[in-house]
């Protein structure tokens, strides 16, 4: 494809990303947390859904 090593690095999915995938483990059951503590005219965080991510990674695959 031509990419340079520098934006194949880049552009690239840790295997400790993947392999909890594969493994049929995903964030989709924090998902509907979203929004849940958000405030009308503030700006709405991910944050159950970024510590749901860090548990994945945390969960042996790495």
């Amino acid at each position: 494809m031509g990419n340079t090593p520098a934006v194949c690095r880049a552009s690239s999915i840790h295997p400790c990303v993947v392999e909890p995938y594969v493994d049929g483990q995903t964030v989709a059951p924090a998902l509907g947390a979203l929004g849940r503590d958000a405030v009308l005219g503030q700006p709405a965080t991910q944050g159950v859904v970024e510590g749901a991510v860090l548990d994945l990674l945390r969960s042996g695959h790495a």
